[in-house]
């Protein structure tokens, strides 16, 4: 299993990524404010509201997939050396 290091290195990862993706929403807002051209298509189309809206949801997915892939692998490694699966 990766130890607690990975684990959170990779959480802090998402949580960039989330305030990364946060930042290039507003710029977009923005941008096609002053300019609707540069979507090629009405920011309604472009579902920049829904986006704006789920980018909180996503991110707590991506939190849940990997803490899931973690323990899945924790699982992994509990049963190559011989330890039962914890559901059983």
């Amino acid at each position: 299993m990766p130890d607690r290091d990975t684990w959170e290195k990779r959480i802090k990862l998402a949580e960039r990524q989330f305030y990364t993706v946060r930042f290039g929403m507003v710029r977009l807002r923005a941008d096609l404010a002053r300019d609707i051209t540069i979507g090629h298509q009405s920011p309604k189309q472009l579902s920049i509201e829904d986006s704006e809206d789920d980018l909180e949801a996503t991110y707590f997915v991506r939190m849940f997939a990997d803490y899931g892939r973690f323990g899945k692998l924790a699982e992994e490694k509990n049963v190559k050396q011989g330890r039962k699966p914890a559901n059983s």
